[in-house]
């Protein structure tokens, strides 16, 4: 992360599965790390702190990313619960709750596809998934991972963090325009002569 800015790191969530892809995510992260640094990464593990409402504190960091990575392995599709039913079909999954929330909010989110895994198609998923199927995913292979990264991935994040960085400065120019209009309209108003009421005093002299 040496030389870069901190105002155009992107703030990214990284949703997955962690019998499908933990050892994947974690290289993931460390390459993540490494660029952007802990402070705009989330991942369950690192991030939420023993006694925390799981949900709650996903929602939260949903709303507070700039984007979404969704790393998918070969079993990413077909996990299922301990009672031998299909997660992804499953309004109580984690993983899809964090889908599907992001897409609501038009948060960017890209599929992240490891260990040969493919993008699941819309017939497989649910109906509030389906348009992710359509998403353009990134694939990082075992072999070539660092230049996949570096290639495919490092310059949409970029973007996302050069995005965000100029909407910040336009929110922040706003506010100092709005600040400069109501201290220009506290002056205007401080400088008007006092206007005294019929009957006053001053009104009764002479």
């Amino acid at each position: 992360m040496a030389g870069r800015e901190q105002n155009v790191c992107p703030r990214i969530f990284i949703s997955y599965r962690r019998e499908d892809s933990g050892g994947h995510t974690g290289r993931i992260y460390d390459k993540l790390f490494s660029e952007f640094g802990k402070d705009h990464l989330f991942l369950d593990v690192a991030h939420i702190s023993a006694g925390t409402d799981f949900v709650m504190a996903l929602k939260d960091r949903i709303n507070w990313c700039d984007v979404m990575l969704v790393v998918i392995g070969k079993s990413w599709l077909t996990a299922k619960n301990s009672e031998g039913l299909l997660r992804i079909h499953l309004a109580d999954d984690f993983v899809c709750m964090e889908i599907s929330l992001a897409l609501q909010r038009e948060i960017p989110v890209i599929p992240i596809l490891v260990d040969n895994a493919r993008m699941p198609s819309e017939a497989e998923l649910s109906s509030q998934l389906s348009s992710f199927a359509r998403l353009q995913a990134v694939t990082l292979s075992d072999a070539a991972f660092h230049s996949e990264f570096d290639h495919n991935l490092m310059p949409v994040l970029n973007r996302i963090g050069t995005d965000r960085a100029k909407r910040e400065k336009e929110e922040a120019k706003k506010r100092e325009e709005e600040s400069l209009q109501l201290r220009a309209a506290g002056k205007e108003e401080a400088a008007r002569p006092e206007e005294f009421e019929e009957g006053s005093n001053w009104a009764s002299i002479g």
